[in-house]
């Protein structure tokens, strides 16, 4: 991310809400494609907000894991 560029949501491009330098919570995706796709050589970015990854997620046939965490970063 370049200094001072602000976060936007993937799915539906809301701004993240942002404290200071402190972002609110979201999931980062890093997808470098290998060999046997479509897409060799190539990588990936995303940043999707928990509202969209709720709604995404909701539609899986295999629901994610999800379990408590002891220790939050």
């Amino acid at each position: 991310m370049k200094e001072h560029e602000k976060l936007k949501c993937n799915c539906c491009g809301k701004y993240l809400r942002q404290s200071g330098e402190q972002y609110e919570d979201y999931l980062h995706i890093v997808k470098h494609w290998g060999y046997l796709s479509d897409r060799d050589g190539t990588t990936e970015e995303m940043n999707i907000c928990p509202e969209c990854l709720r709604a995404w997620t909701k539609d899986f046939l295999i629901a994610p894991s999800c379990y408590p965490t002891t220790e939050l970063l």
